[in-house]
């Protein structure tokens, strides 16, 4: 699956349970046109990212224990939310660890490892 589709997927799922109109499983997996045991996997993966997501038995749907928003896709960044990053180092040359590496520019924030040749 593509990550636009899965994008659009997950997107669908929390407006219906932020909205506490997901019916039970087999009511909720018909709306969004996949199996029980997709949507199965797609609510564990959804938690397992930090989704707080609960089953109201009595209502018959899922909510949310907290307030939440999904997100899926790319912000620029601004002077005020560069100014809100933390973290990055100069690289040492000299050094054989592995150095966090930060970039920055107005619109743009990269962080990934480098590993510093001996």
């Amino acid at each position: 699956m593509t990550s636009f589709k899965l994008s659009n997927r997950w997107n669908c799922i929390h407006q219906l349970i932020k909205q506490e109109n997901t019916g039970a499983l087999r009511e909720f997996s018909k709306r969004i046109g996949i199996s029980k045991s997709q949507l199965n996997r797609e609510l564990t993966d959804m938690k397992l990212m930090g989704a707080p997501i609960e089953y109201n038995e009595t209502k018959k749907t899922y909510y949310y224990t907290e307030k939440v928003e999904f997100e899926f896709g790319f912000k620029t960044l601004g002077n005020r939310e560069l100014m809100k990053i933390n973290g990055g180092t100069t690289i040492n040359f000299y050094d054989n660890l592995s150095c966090p590496v930060r970039w920055d520019s107005p619109n743009v924030y990269l962080h990934y490892k480098y590993f510093c040749a001996s």
